[in-house]
């Protein structure tokens, strides 16, 4: 897959489940605990989220290669299940964009699930997540939580 405009599903890919300034990735011991596939990392950013209507500033708490976890922004009306768009902007020129679903909300916080990165946001995530986890033996573990035969770099 060498075309940035391909769209990697992540419906299928991964399991369970912007911005104006630059965002910190000042992310640290991340654990994943037993019942999780995925390492959560602690992100300190800004994101922007988008609906088909509106566009909310908020802060992003932690990430992973499947999902993120944002502080609920003022005037948020959106509701479980509904299909949002997600902006990240790295330091520098970096973006990573995803199409996420509202998977939970929790007093002040907002689960999403990522269905969709274009090619080039997957190599920015995944780098980010392999930079704060140490090692790439970590990264390839995570990776292979995907399952067999569904990387996204087929």
């Amino acid at each position: 897959m060498s075309n940035s405009r391909e769209i990697i599903d992540l419906e299928s890919t991964l399991a369970q489940p912007d911005e104006t300034g630059a965002a910190s990735a000042s992310m640290s011991s991340a654990k994943a605990p037993a019942s999780r596939r995925f390492t959560r990392l602690p992100f300190d950013g800004t994101a922007r989220l988008f609906s088909s209507t509106a566009m909310w500033e908020t802060q992003v708490l932690d990430l992973s290669l499947r999902g993120v976890l944002v502080q609920r922004p003022e005037g948020w009306d959106g509701k479980v299940k509904a299909n949002f768009r997600l902006e990240l902007r790295l330091a520098g020129t970096a973006i990573i964009s995803m199409a996420v679903t509202l998977a939970n909300v929790a007093d002040q916080l907002l689960g999403f699930r990522i269905e969709h990165l274009d090619w080039n946001s997957f190599q920015h995530l995944k780098r980010l997540i392999e930079l704060n986890l140490g090692d790439s033996e970590s990264m390839f573990l995570e990776l292979s939580a995907l399952g067999p035969g569904e990387t996204p770099a087929k």
